[in-house]
């Protein structure tokens, strides 16, 4: 059969008019899909995954490098989306209406402007991950895309299938618990009577409440332990950036005295910090008070009834002494007759 009798036949005409007509089609297909083929894969993004950690208030540095392969000028922008693991991908919020808290997107600052690269050429971007304050302790995750176009519209609509950045952060638990002590005292100097205050005030400078327990030990003038207080914050726990006052009591009959008080409080994980102090006070029991008053003005009396004997009995040794003298005297004094007074002789005149 020559080629005119093929061409002639119907059958293989309608072959051939199949076969022009599907490679038209896939022809005019790659033509038209072929700018989003080449612009899907005209960058490169490395690293793919980033994984990093830190505590609230941490300023992460990172970068990254963009790359374009293809032989024309590339106009990439770049778009940031939180991640969730339940619900997939998510629009990046509004800083203004963000969850500061548990949005990595807002806590990731990058580039938004457009990136121009020539054909081969690539470059590095800095960016930082600050995260928030009051960021709870957890897995966060974030996708960085880059997409190219005329427009930053334009690339939004070119993001599918296109190069992105998968951003892992997770925030370590930030549990500072530290407490300071504010004072110590007893209620007074000197107790005349039972029971003996002591008051104390604790402040939270950490960002964890606390629970303070601990002891008060009492000693006495020999530095031996004689009792000891047993202290509890009843259920009260101390929230961060406030302070509490405390009190507690000790009786103890037949005290005398000088004494010392020891205060020993712990607090936090396995109560491993501590805080302690030291105090002195005076116990002097009214009858005992009565007592040493009686006592002294006893010794006072006793002290000016021996000074009058004594001034007395030297009163009456000289007197003594005196008559022994006069006695032992040869001059001769009359009683009642003044002594006779020696008149004196006249001059003669030769």
């Amino acid at each position: 059969m020559t080629k005119m009798t093929k061409m002639k036949n119907p059958a293989f005409c309608r072959y051939f008019c199949s076969i022009l007509s599907f490679s038209s089609f896939l022809l005019i297909s790659f033509l038209f899909l072929f700018p989003f083929v080449s612009r899907a894969a005209s960058i490169t993004v490395t690293p793919a995954v980033v994984d990093t950690k830190g505590l609230p208030r941490d300023i992460i540095k990172q970068s990254l490098q963009i790359l374009n392969p293809s032989n024309q000028k590339q106009e990439i922008y770049i778009f940031v989306n939180n991640v969730s693991t339940q619900e997939g991908r998510q629009d990046f919020t509004d800083p203004a209406k963000a969850d500061y808290s548990s949005s990595l997107a807002n806590w990731l600052d990058i580039t938004r402007g457009v990136i121009d690269l020539m054909p081969g050429q690539s470059v590095n971007i800095d960016y930082k991950i600050s995260i928030n304050l009051t960021a709870k302790p957890g897995m966060y995750h974030a996708i960085i895309s880059f997409a190219t176009g005329s427009t930053r519209e334009d690339a939004q609509n070119n993001l599918a299938g296109g190069a992105s950045v998968m951003v892992n952060a997770e925030v370590l638990e930030d549990a500072r618990i530290e407490a300071q002590l504010k004072g110590f005292s007893a209620s007074k100097d000197y107790f005349t009577s039972m029971p003996v205050r002591f008051r104390y005030n604790i402040e939270n400078i950490g960002n964890r409440g606390v629970e303070p327990t601990g002891e008060i030990i009492v000693y006495n003038r020999r530095g031996q332990e004689i009792d000891s207080i047993t202290l509890s914050s009843a259920g009260q726990v101390i929230l961060p950036g406030q302070a509490a006052n405390f009190e507690a009591q000790w009786q103890k009959p037949r005290l005398l005295g000088k004494y010392k008080a020891v205060l020993a409080l712990k607090y936090g994980t396995n109560q491993a910090s501590g805080l302690n102090d030291t105090v002195y006070f005076w116990v002097l029991p009214w009858p005992a008070v009565l007592l040493v008053f009686l006592i002294l003005i006893a010794l006072l009396a006793l002290s000016v009834f021996l000074r009058r004997l004594a001034h007395q009995s030297r009163l009456e040794e000289l007197a003594e002494f005196s008559k022994k003298a006069a006695s032992s005297s040869q001059v001769k004094i009359i009683v009642g007759q003044p002594p006779q007074q020696v008149q004196p002789r006249p001059k003669r005149i030769v």
